[in-house]
């Protein structure tokens, strides 16, 4: 007795190959981004330039030039975490941990770059 594919593993849903789609562009953009204009590039380059800073000037390589830049580039990175921890906290109403545990996380990392 042979048994098809079909039978042994019965399918709930057969899709239909010849289906078509209509849309011919998707677009990943929200429609209000579309097009970005010169403020939010500005915006967009100078969150790239400081993103870049603190992350050279927090790096062991710059330890070598500047030990004060990486104590307060660490502070500056640790006390911006705290504040976008904090925030997150309180717009879920006081009620995530796990946002809770970040932000006191970075509170600590915060107090050892200080020290």
């Amino acid at each position: 007795m042979s048994s098809t594919r079909s039978e042994t593993y019965p399918l709930v849903h057969v899709p239909d190959v010849r289906q078509t789609s209509t849309q011919t562009s998707v677009s990943v953009w929200p429609k209000d981004f579309s097009k970005p204009s010169l403020v939010d590039w500005g915006w967009f380059t100078a969150g790239f330039v400081v993103g870049l800073f603190v992350s050279l000037a927090t790096s062991s390589f710059s330890m070598l030039f500047d030990p004060c830049l990486v104590q307060w580039a660490s502070v500056f990175a640790s006390g911006f975490f705290f504040y976008l921890y904090m925030a997150a906290y309180m717009d879920a109403n006081f009620d995530n941990n796990q946002v809770l545990l970040m932000m006191i996380l970075s509170f600590v990392q915060m107090g050892m770059a200080l020290n």
